[in-house]
């Protein structure tokens, strides 16, 4: 089947309600915002102008000799349009970008389990788990103890931009002694990198934080978050604070594909 792959560089705002549109089809999940590094690409059928999936990745520098350069990618196709090729179309595109984008950057990313064992599979690298919170109100708000405070820094979206960012502090006096990102708006959020200093980890503070920020949330809002499956004390700061496992994603490499015939965006 030729499917049509294009590049979107700022999308408008049919191309944005068409990626919202996918996302619900697909659970509501969206990996990644517009600040990634990697193109968005749109997924089309022969005949169709709506799109049947997207792809887009996010560049992950290498991390001071202990993480290798890689390109993450994250896509979702249409429950009624999958096993038509559209999500092999949408992964051997970025491949081609990623192999000039960052020559030397790993394409990495979930497989469907239908993919597991076809050519796109190389390295199996890990799991992780998808999280899900969808009654954040519920949990005991508490009050943060003398000398503690939460601050925040919101980003401004900028063009195209699909979801607002705002990053919080948990300030035990002049330390940081938890922060974490928070994505989406509405209903609908993401939180990404918790991270509590080392030298701080069992003192709570993550607890702190993450219920500060849940029961500040509107009533009936749902939040996810990704964690790898081997991160034991991440799990249980998830499930303290209310997450439940959705999903298991298995991540790999995709390394075959840059020696396949690549695809070029229209």
């Amino acid at each position: 089947m030729d499917i049509r792959i294009t590049q979107i560089t700022d999308m408008d705002r049919r191309q944005k309600r068409a990626w919202a549109r996918i996302c619900a089809s697909c659970g509501g999940y969206d990996a990644y915002g517009d600040d990634t590094g990697f193109p968005v690409f749109f997924a089309y059928l022969p005949g169709s102008s709506s799109p049947a999936g997207f792809l887009t990745g996010c560049h992950i520098p290498p991390d001071a000799g202990r993480r290798d350069e890689t390109v993450e990618v994250s896509a979702a196709v249409r429950p009624e349009m999958r096993r038509l090729g559209v999500f092999t179309a949408l992964l051997e595109t970025a491949a081609g970008a990623a192999g000039k984008l960052f020559p030397g950057a790993t394409l990495t990313g979930p497989l469907p389990a239908g993919l597991i064992s076809s050519r796109l599979a190389a390295d199996y690298l890990y799991d992780e788990l998808l999280m899900r919170c969808t009654a954040p109100g519920s949990l005991p708000p508490g009050a943060l103890p003398a000398g503690m405070s939460v601050e925040m820094a919101a980003h401004t979206a900028g063009p195209g931009a699909r979801e607002a960012e705002t990053e919080l502090f948990l300030q035990n006096g002049s330390q940081t002694a938890a922060h974490m990102t928070l994505t989406g708006g509405g209903n609908f959020y993401c939180i990404s990198d918790v991270h509590v200093p080392e030298e701080l980890r069992g003192c709570g503070y993550g607890t702190l934080l993450l219920t500060h920020v849940l029961t500040r949330l509107p009533a009936g809002s749902a939040v996810v978050l990704q964690v790898r499956s081997n991160n034991k004390p991440a799990l249980r700061l998830y499930r303290k604070t209310g997450f439940e496992i959705s999903e298991r994603l298995s991540f790999y490499r995709f390394d075959r594909l840059f020696a396949a015939d690549i695809r070029k965006p229209q």
